[in-house]
């Protein structure tokens, strides 16, 4: 995950880290070229509410062929096309403790597949 911690680390961080991880994993689940992005944001969203926590505007971004800049929202109702790249940044904020995450993943859409661009960890470092 790209997320080091040093020294004691407040659980609600961790649970935050995992939240996060499974928020980014939901719309990963749904997203591929012909999906609307629209989709993508609704199960994103579900997952956060499944898990008690509430989405940061936005989950993410497209950059396309024509360099489109828009969001990844439920409003977006565009589909996907192939060599879209979409960037999933579901930050959330967990009320309980109003810690907040801001990070995810670039994925690259193609006909047939969906390819996770970063080679970085998930992993929560702790020194």
């Amino acid at each position: 995950m790209r997320t080091v911690g040093i020294g004691a680390i407040d659980p609600a961080v961790l649970h935050l880290h995992e939240a996060t991880l499974t928020s980014v994993a939901a719309g990963e689940s749904v997203l591929r070229a012909g999906a609307a992005v629209s989709d993508v944001a609704a199960n994103i969203e579900k997952a956060d509410g499944d898990m008690d926590l509430r989405p940061v505007r936005s989950m993410g971004h497209l950059c396309g062929t024509d360099l489109t800049e828009e969001r990844v929202s439920t409003a977006n109702r565009r589909i996907i096309a192939p060599g879209t790249a979409v960037i999933l940044h579901p930050g959330v904020i967990d009320l309980g403790s109003n810690w907040r995450t801001f990070w995810g993943q670039t994925y690259l859409c193609l006909e047939g597949n969906t390819e996770r661009l970063h080679a970085a960890s998930d992993e929560f470092i702790i020194l």
